[in-house]
């Protein structure tokens, strides 16, 4: 028996939080941050510092790349 996907009573996106950034972006962009910052803290050994450092800019570049370019309309 086939199912359809459960639908919201307003059909809202679910991956989209209440100022409509795209939470699926934001997390890939965490990941890739913490892959690079990973990447740089073994290769200058000092994880420690990297790792942050890799997760801020993958916040910033997720942050970045989920607008859908609705900047200043309210």
């Amino acid at each position: 028996m086939a199912t359809e996907p459960h639908k919201t009573e307003n059909d809202n996106d679910n991956s989209k939080n209440e100022k409509g950034i795209s939470k699926d972006n934001l997390a890939y962009g965490i990941a890739m941050g913490m892959l690079g910052g990973t990447a740089l803290g073994s290769a200058f050994d000092d994880l420690a510092l990297w790792i942050p450092i890799g997760v801020m800019f993958g916040v910033v570049f997720g942050f970045i790349f989920s607008s859908d370019g609705e900047k200043g309309k309210e």
